[in-house]
């Protein structure tokens, strides 16, 4: 079984770890604000977003949609637990 999460790029909300205050509550649930990603990805994602932005993820969904699956490495996913 395949177990995902529905994750925002960005957000309204404040205090979200991809804020953006100019976002509108259509926008927030559209598809290109929208990725599916595992907890372990998810948790790895938000705790690293200097790392992760949105510019990069809205880039790696792009290849994604394009190429199919896209990993983050063992030890980048290690790191989540």
């Amino acid at each position: 079984m395949v177990y995902g999460e529905v994750c925002h790029i960005e957000d309204v909300e404040a205090g979200a770890v991809r804020h953006n205050p100019n976002l509108d509550r259509n926008a927030i649930n559209s598809e290109t604000n929208l990725v599916l990603l595992c907890h372990k990805h998810h948790k790895l994602i938000d705790a690293m977003p200097q790392k992760y932005t949105v510019a990069w993820l809205k880039k790696i969904k792009h290849k994604h949609e394009i190429q199919g699956i896209i990993d983050i490495n063992p030890a980048q996913a290690q790191s989540a637990r």
